[in-house]
C-alpha cells in the first residue's frame, strides 16, 4: 500500500508550478491592495493637512512646516486677523465670511505664497513664517486689506497684522511675539505693527 501522503515525482513539478502561480497571484492581489491603501491614505492625510476653506496649511501642519524652515537668524512669523470678522458673519452669512477669509487667503499666498510657509492659524487668523526682509513689503497691509467682493456688494474690510522681531529661538516664540504685535496694531486702530 502506498503513503496517501506521497506524491510521484513526475506529478509534482505540475502542482509546485500551480502553487508557485497561486502564491505569486495572491502576493500581488496583496501588494496591490496595500499599494492601494497606501495611496488612498496618503491623499487622506494630504487633504487633512489643508485647511479645507482656505487651502492653507492646518494650524498643526503649518507648526511642523515652519520648525522645520526655521532659521533663527532671519525668520520671523507674521500673524493676519481679520478685523471685525464676525459682523461680516453676522451680517452677510458664514459663506461670505468664508469667502472672504479664502480672498484674504488668496492674497496672501500671491504676495508671500512662494517665499514663505502659509497657514491658517484658527478662526479669523492667517499665519506665516518668511525672511526678515520679505516679511516688511510695504504692500502687504493694503494688499490684504483691500475691498473683497461678493456678487454686487464690495466689503471693506480691516486686517490687523503683527510681525515677530528676528532672533527667536522657535517659531512658537516668534508666534507670541507677532501676536502680541497684531493685538497692538487693532487696539491703536493701525493695520501693520512690529
Amino acid at each position: 500500500m502506498r503513503n496517501s501522503r506521497s506524491i510521484p515525482v513526475h506529478h509534482r513539478a505540475p502542482l509546485l508550478a500551480t502553487a508557485a502561480t497561486a502564491v505569486a497571484a495572491a502576493t500581488a492581489t496583496g501588494w496591490a491592495t496595500t499599494a492601494h491603501r497606501l495611496r488612498a491614505r496618503n491623499h487622506e492625510l494630504q487633504h487633512a493637512q489643508r485647511d479645507q476653506v482656505t487651502g492653507l496649511l492646518t494650524r498643526r501642519a503649518w507648526e511642523h512646516t515652519a520648525a522645520v524652515a526655521w532659521s533663527r537668524h532671519d525668520s520671523v512669523v507674521g500673524l493676519a486677523d481679520l478685523d471685525h470678522f464676525k459682523a461680516i458673519n453676522d451680517e452677510y452669512g458664514h459663506q461670505a465670511g468664508d469667502a472672504v477669509l479664502r480672498t484674504v487667503a488668496t492674497r496672501l499666498n500671491r504676495a508671500l505664497g512662494g517665499i514663505a510657509v502659509l497657514g491658517r492659524y484658527g478662526g479669523d487668523e492667517l499665519v506665516f513664517v518668511t525672511r526678515w526682509a520679505h516679511a516688511h513689503r510695504r504692500e502687504l497691509p493694503g494688499v490684504l486689506a483691500a475691498p473683497v467682493r461678493l456678487g454686487r456688494t464690495e466689503l471693506d474690510i480691516g486686517v490687523s497684522l503683527g510681525i515677530s522681531s528676528p532672533g527667536h529661538p522657535t517659531p512658537s516664540s516668534a508666534v507670541d511675539d507677532a501676536d502680541r504685535a497684531m493685538y497692538q496694531a487693532k487696539h491703536h486702530q493701525r493695520r501693520h505693527a512690529l
